[in-house]
């Protein structure tokens, strides 16, 4: 368990991290996360496409850890979940507490790593109901302030 917030890094058979299996090693990876389409997974012009974006994005997620911060960001932060994510899971998300002021806590919804995408109007209202309360602290009226 590393990283800012706890989460640990998704390591390979090579142990390098998700970014380094082979095409066939990764798609089988992203089928069992979910959120990438067989469409573009079994296309051979989309999965070129794709796989190095894909790929980046799991390298950064895997590699960079940010230096020991003196103090916790002076922002509102709520960290949202999904109950059965196998990626972030739930008992990890804690972590994201040190690394702000005020943590607004954890909310987590049915599902796993891409919970929201069968409950986009739920996990926006939660969003929003988050940004009004982000902006209860801040010491300045936002010009963006969310207005029922």
């Amino acid at each position: 368990m590393d990283g800012v917030a706890g989460v640990r890094d998704a390591v390979g058979p090579s142990g390098g991290g998700r970014h380094l299996l082979s095409d066939g090693e990764l798609r089988r990876e992203l089928t069992a996360m979910g959120g990438t389409p067989p469409a573009v997974l079994d296309h051979p012009q989309l999965w070129e496409l794709f796989a190095p974006v894909i790929r980046a994005d799991l390298r950064i997620n895997e590699t960079w850890r940010p230096g020991p911060a003196a103090v916790p960001l002076p922002v509102p932060l709520s960290v949202f979940g999904g109950r059965h994510d196998q990626v972030a899971p739930p008992h990890l998300l804690g972590g994201w507490a040190q690394t702000c002021e005020p943590f607004l806590g954890i909310r987590l919804f049915e599902g796993g790593h891409f919970y929201f995408q069968d409950r986009l109007p739920e996990v926006t209202r939660h969003i929003q109901e988050e940004i009004r309360r982000a902006l209860l602290y801040s010491h300045t009226p936002s010009a963006c302030a969310v207005t029922s």
